[in-house]
């Protein structure tokens, strides 16, 4: 599954109010929010090349991202 959205000026939508609606609506998992993020990428129009560059970019700031939850968490 991929979440995308039209062109936002016909739509009136953007993709983080997509994002806010599937969370809401359907309650996934951080896992399958994650997976949808990937599929982004790897489903897109972007060349190989890209796609690479693109997801070891994403690949370092989730594990930014978690590793700042992760410590917010153990200072609880």
């Amino acid at each position: 599954m991929v979440i995308s959205t039209d062109d936002s000026g016909v739509s009136r939508n953007n993709l983080t109010n997509e994002y806010v609606l599937l969370a809401s609506r359907y309650q996934p998992s951080y896992a399958q929010l994650k997976e949808y993020v990937y599929n982004s990428i790897k489903f897109s129009f972007m060349n190989k090349a890209d796609k690479q560059t693109v997801l070891k970019r994403l690949d370092k700031q989730f594990m930014q991202f978690e590793a700042e939850v992760a410590e917010q968490v153990n200072k609880r």
